[in-house]
């Protein structure tokens, strides 16, 4: 047999209907070691008292329940019991600002809560009065709130409680009178913002790393957009996102513009030339107005976003702010003319010096063509291991491991057979387990990333030895161009392009299917070999 459902009790001395419960002796203390709750259900129909009851029944089921599996109680300083008070102000004084009757009426009802308050006889303790007579109240509020008070808390919070209780009365009294003016008695709450996590605050870099962690942000770029954050933080002199305005980031935007950056140290010997300098020293440096964009700006709104969503901001103080960037003029194509490709392959051919590590000479050596005939970035090749080469279908490739791609995605490239000719898989062989073009075992420190400093250093090696100046073109970079701009010349399958070169595709289709090793090869074997001489 099911339970019987609780009916509302028909109090002699009241023409409404009650809730009325006897209280479990392990919650009594809560309630000030009452047997039993009686609450007013504030109608005198009793169809609708009975549906008041389960409501009032199905409240304090849920609060008990919550109690049993033993959430701990929450802690609140005295300033944060201060400004819980003023919520039971603005509530009291909300439910009825609009229409808070006559003068008299609000009079009688602040004396009956200040009769409330009083006790009728000195013996029983202040507390133990108040739990006895608002403590259902306070009950029924924290349950509102989802707060767990209990002890010297629970005590303090009773207290304030009450007076704010009494504060609302006096201030509806005056709107009762017509006067509509701000109230002083809520100037004495604190701020509803001590209540939140940290105090209201929402630290920076706290939520960025949130962020980050959220949309799996590469080890690169969450390193770099990191730093702009706190570049942000030193900029405003503080790390809270709910203090940061509009004003704030236009001021930092003009700072990122109008900055003169240190002069670039040359890495070049004394004595040498200083053919294929990037900026003359006599030149002020500023920031790239793209890298603000996609950079600085791109990691704050972002992050911004993210508190948004989360709700623990309101609006995104950056949003619409943008910096216009003009289109680059082109003076040149992007990639290696032939003549550049020719010199630097020529170049990767010569003895290296004998004080050249042996990893970095067999990058001087076999990148720039592994580049050549992949249109691979440089980073992406760098980092191969022999682990990376297989045979497919009777054809070599190296396979492209997703976490070192810029995509995301794995992808499978086929060895044009000028690379085999070469003898590259030799002196993959000879490296057995090792990284073809670094050592590990000679780090100096820093990010671990040793295969970005292989590709610093030829770039270094194509400007300054090679004398591959021209600033319009990258001097790593310009390989992924030439690949395409050969690839247009020899006809080769766009999608098949794509697919080697990890381009992102435009179309919804291009996510379907993927370019088998045999048929990346057949495309690939399309472009001419490099001739030297």
């Amino acid at each position: 047999m099911g339970k019987k459902m609780l009916e509302p009790w028909k109090n002699p001395r009241s023409r409404n209907f009650w809730f009325r419960r006897r209280i479990p002796k392990k919650y009594r203390a809560f309630f000030g070691d009452r047997a039993e709750i009686k609450i007013s259900l504030g109608t005198t129909d009793y169809d609708e008292a009975f549906l008041r009851c389960q409501e009032e029944n199905l409240r304090l089921e849920r609060a008990w329940r919550r109690n049993i599996v033993g959430r701990p109680p929450d802690q609140l300083t005295q300033e944060q019991i201060s400004a819980l008070a003023g919520i039971v102000f603005d509530e009291t004084v909300a439910a009825q600002r609009a229409n808070p009757g006559r003068p008299l009426e609000r009079e009688n009802s602040l004396r009956q809560l200040q009769a409330r308050q009083r006790r009728d006889w000195n013996l029983v303790p202040l507390g133990q009065h108040l739990r006895l007579r608002f403590g259902a109240e306070v009950a029924a509020f924290l349950d509102r709130h989802d707060l767990h008070l209990v002890g010297d808390t629970y005590e303090s919070f009773i207290r304030a409680f009450v007076k704010a209780k009494e504060d609302a009365e006096t201030a509806l009294l005056r709107k009762a009178k017509g006067e509509y003016g701000p109230d002083p008695e809520r100037e004495k709450f604190a701020s509803a913002e001590v209540l939140k996590p940290n105090g209201g605050k929402v630290a920076a870099l706290a939520t960025f790393d949130a962020y980050a962690e959220d949309a799996s942000l590469a080890p690169k770029t969450r390193s770099a957009w990191r730093s702009k954050i706190r570049d942000l933080i030193a900029f405003v002199g503080h790390d809270d996102l709910m203090r940061l305005t509009r004003k704030d980031v236009l001021a930092w935007k003009e700072k990122l513009q109008t900055e003169i950056l240190p002069q670039r140290k040359s890495k070049r010997k004394k004595g040498r030339s200083a053919v294929g300098a990037d900026v003359k020293p006599s030149e002020p440096r500023t920031r790239d107005r793209k890298t603000i964009r996609n950079v600085y700006l791109a990691a704050l709104r972002a992050t911004l976003n993210f508190a948004v969503n989360r709700e623990d901001l309101t609006t995104n103080v950056a949003k619409g702010i943008v910096i216009k960037v003009k289109k680059r003029k082109k003076q040149r194509e992007k990639g290696f003319t032939a003549d550049e490709a020719r010199r630097i392959l020529t170049a990767s051919l010569e003895p290296p010096p004998k004080a050249l590590s042996a990893e970095m000479a067999a990058a001087r050596r076999w990148v720039p063509w592994i580049c050549a005939y992949t249109g691979a970035r440089v980073n992406e090749i760098t980092q191969l291991t022999p682990l990376d080469f297989g045979i497919e279908e009777g054809f070599d490739y190296i396979r492209l491991d997703a976490t070192a791609t810029k995509t995301g995605d794995y992808r499978k490239v086929p060895l044009h057979e000028h690379l085999l000719d070469q003898g590259l898989l030799d002196y993959v062989k000879s490296r057995k387990n090792r990284p073809l073009f670094y050592e590990p075992k000679r780090s100096r420190g820093g990010d671990g990333k040793h295969f970005r400093k292989v590709g610093e250093r030829l770039a270094e090696w194509v400007r300054n030895t090679v004398g591959v100046t021209d600033t319009d073109v990258q001097p790593n970079h310009g390989w992924r161009h030439r690949f395409s701009s050969l690839a247009r010349a020899v006809d080769m399958h766009v999608d098949i392009q794509n697919i080697i070169q990890g381009h992102v595709g435009e179309r919804t289709a291009s996510d379907y299917g993927d370019a088998w090793v045999s048929t990346a090869h057949r495309e690939i074997s399309k472009l001419p070999r490099y001739v030297m001489g």
